[in-house]
């Protein structure tokens, strides 16, 4: 009998006789076992046998045991999944944050039906994927917030960053990392200006600056001739009467606030849209987006880098709101509407105009036109 053999023999015998100890005596040695030499043994029972000896093992033994297979290559999923629902965290925390042998699968239910502190190491991990990302935002724990905000390894979709943002004035903490993450889009720019405190705001328009003015002038060039560009259709294009009628009211140095009010009442929401885009200088689908953002903070920024009044922008709140809330939340904003540095809005602008940062809807790689934008305006 090898000398290896006679130890475990060993040790399963002081576990009958001494349960407690040597129970854990034993977990610690297959362990040593496992890990040192994990081709030479059958990897299956040994996995299982771990399994019920840390069922039984004290907590100081379940915390070596998740320390030791936290990094281990190859680690037995079984007995990970079960150190990494441990209620205590001290053990689940190790493999929670650095195993590979959880599948995403494990993760994402340990994220929904774990406690705080476990969804808080799940933020913590150096690769979070999309999926878990979005079950920890759902989740809502404070904590797990805030380290998936500071975390770069975290990819972030546009609906967990936007949810993360709405959080960014309940949770202060939540603003900083915010503003310092790279895939924040304009329109979460621009909503985020608004719930920071004045040192963040001065970083969000910092970042701002660090776009070339030429560069910005240019875009709002592009922008506005891609708005009044014949269509490249072969076939005939519907809205290329909302065009000509924009490019007249050009020539006639009659695009102008009346116009988007006329537009507006008149319920031509073709003419709008391409109005509202040209004046502000953005394209149709930042434009579309600023327009469907009903808590009217990407419409008052852009309304007033554009110079619009106050009169005007209560005139859009009014036309475009549809629900109570929308009503309640446009009345605030336009309480606020002419404190807005008109400076500063303009600098927030920048992120629109360049749009160094893809728009959710880009992402999905899927064409927006003025004809699908126009009947939601006019709904």
């Amino acid at each position: 009998m090898s000398g290896g053999a006679a130890r475990l023999l060993a040790l399963i015998e002081e576990a009958r006789r001494d349960r407690r100890a040597g129970l854990d005596r034993l977990a610690c040695a297959l362990t040593d076992l496992r890990l040192a030499a994990p081709g030479k043994c059958d990897a299956a029972a040994f996995d299982e046998t771990l399994c019920a000896l840390a069922a039984r093992a004290t907590p100081e033994t379940r915390r070596l045991l998740a320390e030791r297979f936290a990094a281990a290559d190859g680690a037995p999923r079984a007995l990970v999944r079960r150190l990494a629902a441990d209620e205590a965290i001290e053990i689940a925390e190790p493999v929670l944050r650095r195993s590979a042998a959880l599948t995403e699968e494990d993760l994402i239910a340990i994220a929904q039906h774990g406690g705080p502190a476990h969804v808080a190491a799940l933020a913590c991990r150096r690769a979070v994927s999309a999926r878990l990302a979005a079950a920890i935002v759902a989740r809502g724990e404070k904590a797990g917030l805030v380290y998936l905000a500071r975390n770069r390894g975290a990819r972030l979709n546009d609906a967990s960053l936007a949810a993360l943002v709405a959080q960014a004035r309940a949770i202060p903490e939540l603003q900083a990392p915010l503003t310092a993450r790279p895939d924040l889009s304009p329109l979460l720019m621009t909503r985020l200006y608004f719930a920071v405190a004045s040192p963040l705001k001065r970083e969000i328009l910092r970042k701002a600056d660090m776009l070339d003015p030429a560069l910005i002038d240019a875009a709002i060039d592009a922008c506005r001739s891609r708005l009044l560009a014949p269509s490249a259709e072969t076939s005939p294009d519907p809205l290329e009467t909302a065009r000509q009628f924009i490019r007249s009211r050009i020539g006639t140095r009659s695009l102008n606030e009346r116009l988007l009010r006329q537009m507006l009442d008149a319920r031509r929401p073709a003419e709008f849209m391409l109005a509202f885009a040209y004046c502000v200088g953005v394209d149709i689908r930042a434009a579309q987006t600023i327009l469907q953002d009903r808590s009217w903070e990407s419409l008052a920024v852009a309304c007033r880098a554009a110079g619009i009044e106050r009169a005007t922008f209560a005139k859009l709140i009014v036309g475009l709101r549809k629900t109570p809330e929308e009503q309640k939340s446009g009345a605030q904003m336009l309480e606020i509407y002419m404190k807005i540095p008109q400076e500063a809005a303009e600098r927030v602008m920048r992120f629109w105009r360049a749009r160094h940062t893809p728009l959710a809807d880009l992402e999905r790689k899927k064409k927006t036109s003025i004809a699908a934008v126009a009947p939601r305006l006019a709904g």
